[in-house]
């Protein structure tokens, strides 16, 4: 669902992925009527361990002005997160997604996603300039990443 908060009313709602069982994460994408999101498939009724849930993760594309999702990508590595900051605006344009303890980065241009980074255990992320922060198990981690900015 989409809420207008000046308007004080939803002004949008639909189901991005109709066999989800979790949506962990969503973003606008920058400048587009879209929204980019994380849904998780076939999850199992309590947590895995720390807060993740085992299920088959799903990047979609959720396009506004359609009411309908575009495009659904899979990945060789579960994205599992079920709370928390899993997307961040990189400085090129780009969305990089955190999940099942690697990077995605997603052009939201041309609804294409790439894995980008290794990364352990995930956590929530948040991109400043050249810098990645990472948190997860009580530690925080960054790292200059201007050599993966396009």
């Amino acid at each position: 669902m989409v809420y207008d908060v000046a308007a004080g009313k939803i002004v949008h709602q639909g189901v991005p992925m109709d066999d989800c069982k979790i949506l962990t994460s969503v973003i606008q994408a920058p400048g587009r009527n879209m929204l980019i999101g994380l849904g998780l498939r076939g999850v199992q009724p309590k947590p895995v361990a720390d807060n993740h849930y085992a299920g088959n993760g799903e990047l979609f594309f959720y396009d506004l002005r359609a009411g309908r999702t575009v495009k659904r990508i899979a990945f060789d590595f579960p994205l599992r997160r079920n709370r928390g900051r899993a997307i961040a605006a990189a400085p090129d344009g780009s969305l990089w997604v955190s999940g099942g303890g690697g990077i995605i980065r997603v052009d939201p241009a041309t609804l294409t996603a790439e894995p980008l980074a290794r990364i352990g255990q995930s956590g929530n992320m948040l991109l400043v300039g050249n810098r990645l922060y990472l948190d997860g198990a009580m530690r925080l981690r960054w790292a200059d990443v201007s050599s993966l900015l396009h």
